[in-house]
């Protein structure tokens, strides 16, 4: 590969990283909003998910709306989808 095509592919990457880190701490917020007493730097655990059993999402998990349920989340690859979101200590 050639330089040009290094440096291309580098600010590529970087570019991705901003947007996925801007988009990810919009969606906490808007998280924490709605939640005001979970604390997201703690480990969380999704209650009542489709398969009926928890899930639990390590810090930095991806927590977006969804259009057919409440949330969707990102966890280790695999998409669970959940009615409710709930933080343990």
């Amino acid at each position: 590969m050639s330089l040009i095509g290094w440096l291309i592919t580098q600010a590529g990457a970087t570019f991705h990283k901003y947007r996925y880190d801007k988009k990810r701490a919009e969606l906490l917020a808007s998280i924490r909003e709605k939640y005001p007493d979970c604390t997201f730097s703690d480990k969380c655990k999704i209650h009542q998910s489709i398969f009926g059993s928890q899930v639990t999402i390590l810090p930095g998990a991806i927590v977006k709306k969804s259009r057919i349920e409440d949330y969707v989340v990102l966890h280790a690859g695999v998409r669970v989808v959940a009615a409710t979101i709930g933080c343990y200590t």
